[in-house]
């Protein structure tokens, strides 16, 4: 397997938190967090796509986002660490998941 680590100093909690279950020894914790990821990166293409913002809780307020806006957190750079841990088929990963 390869190295799952990336420089924590660099991300927010938010990514900082996935990235440790990602990166932890139980398969599960492990899975759970891919499908986060997966469901994060689907819901902003929905959102996208139909031309809809998102309802998000941002410290404890909701607020109406653009999918695309800077207070979501950007976990691009767990791509690869949740294709590593829990691998699907390329035809079944949400689009932009690259």
């Amino acid at each position: 397997m390869q190295n799952l680590r990336h420089p924590r100093s660099e991300m927010p909690a938010e990514v900082g938190s996935l990235l440790a279950e990602l990166s932890c020894g139980d398969v599960d914790r492990q899975r759970m967090a891919a499908a986060f990821v997966r469901v994060m990166y689907k819901v902003r293409a929905d959102a996208r796509q139909a031309g809809t913002t998102l309802i998000v809780a941002v410290d404890g307020r909701l607020m109406e986002l653009d999918p695309d806006s800077p207070l979501l957190a950007d976990v691009s750079a767990l791509i690869p660490i949740v294709k590593a841990v829990a691998p699907i088929p390329e035809e079944l990963e949400p689009p932009g998941f690259v």
